[in-house]
């Protein structure tokens, strides 16, 4: 119903070529047909309400974080960090980012780029080649309809998490233990050139992985395991860490996240992914590398995340700077890499 009240509102206040009265009727009947007659009463009386007089939300200065909230519908409380952390200009530029309808984002994986450009362009697909590590973009298609989709000529991977395998720089034959790894997104690449041990605590989610594996003709050993707990007393070459996080780089992927997201959910993430650190790190041989990645743009989540973790450990010491990318440098998704190694 909220959804619905949403949609409604939206065009009221935000939408010129659609009377009131139309918005109204048209949500009414929507809401008898999904919700039923009572509540259908109450989206009418709410919307009517609205329609008398426009909120004062709707002119709220847009030059303000909360005027950004409102006209690009993202919580106030989190547009607000943005606009401390990086400016008014910036912020809304990442906010119109995740308001775009998102593209499928193809990286070459059995064949060259060029190779993917020409299957893609025999097919008459339409699509964008925005750069090396941009991936290919395309709008309005699915992926198991694709050129070569069977045969695993490609993965869906956007940009930001492509360029976070590029900069961990895992060495080739090493053994890695990808302890949060469904549905695949970075398993499969990596599965080329090493030795992938690939977990994940849901075995929905782990079938997932198993058949991006499948299909791209990757080997790789999966198990279903709780990171925090996992069944091995197993020492990796390499231990990647992709923790569960708020995902405030990939919002123009997941719109509806957006409205699940609070200070306190945030918080408990912030603790999950400390404990992540604590049980991943026993697992990383002498000299051995531990990677950590998100898809958030929030500090707590990142970089002082890391700090904290390294002033615990003094055994462990980034291998270079951090790697933070915004949703604006790909013009998709935005994330978070950092590269320790175990002295």
């Amino acid at each position: 119903m909220a959804d619905l009240l949403r949609v409604g509102a939206y065009q009221l206040h935000m939408l010129d070529r659609i009377p009131p009265y139309a918005a109204v009727s048209s949500t009414v009947e929507l809401a008898r047909q999904a919700v039923g007659d009572r509540r259908a009463a109450f989206v009418n009386a709410v919307l009517r309400k609205s329609a008398s007089g426009a909120s004062p939300a709707m002119h709220q200065d847009p030059d303000t974080a909360e005027g950004l909230a409102t006209r690009y519908s993202h919580p106030a409380w989190l547009v607000r960090r943005w606009t401390e952390r990086y400016g008014l200009d910036l912020t809304r530029r990442i906010l119109e980012l995740d308001n775009r309808n998102p593209e499928l984002v193809l990286q070459p994986l059995r064949i060259s780029r060029a190779q993917l450009v020409a299957a893609l362009e025999k097919q008459d697909i339409d699509f964008t080649n925005p750069g090396e590590d941009s991936g290919l973009r395309i709008k309005g298609a699915v992926p198991w309809k694709l050129p070569g989709y069977r045969q695993g000529w490609f993965h869906i991977q956007g940009p930001a998490q492509a360029r976070l395998v590029k900069f961990a720089d895992v060495p080739a034959g090493a053994t890695l233990w990808d302890a949060c790894a469904a549905p695949g997104g970075k398993s499969v690449p990596l599965s080329l050139t090493v030795r992938l041990f690939a977990s994940d605590r849901s075995l929905e989610r782990l079938r997932l992985l198993r058949d991006n594996l499948q299909r791209s003709t990757a080997c790789a050993f999966t198990f279903v395991a709780d990171a925090l707990a996992p069944p091995t007393r197993k020492a990796f070459d390499v231990v990647w860490l992709d923790v569960p996080c708020t995902g405030t780089g990939v919002l123009g992927a997941n719109p509806d996240a957006r409205w699940r997201l609070s200070t306190k959910r945030m918080e408990q993430l912030v603790r999950l992914q400390r404990n992540l650190l604590e049980s991943g790190r026993r697992f990383v041989k002498q000299d051995g590398l531990l990677i950590y990645t998100t898809c958030s743009l929030e500090p707590e989540e990142n970089t002082l995340q890391v700090d904290a973790f390294l002033d615990r450990h003094p055994e462990f010491r980034r291998t270079k700077p951090d790697l933070d990318i915004l949703p604006t440098e790909t013009g998709a998704d935005g994330g978070y890499g950092a590269r320790m190694v175990r002295e």
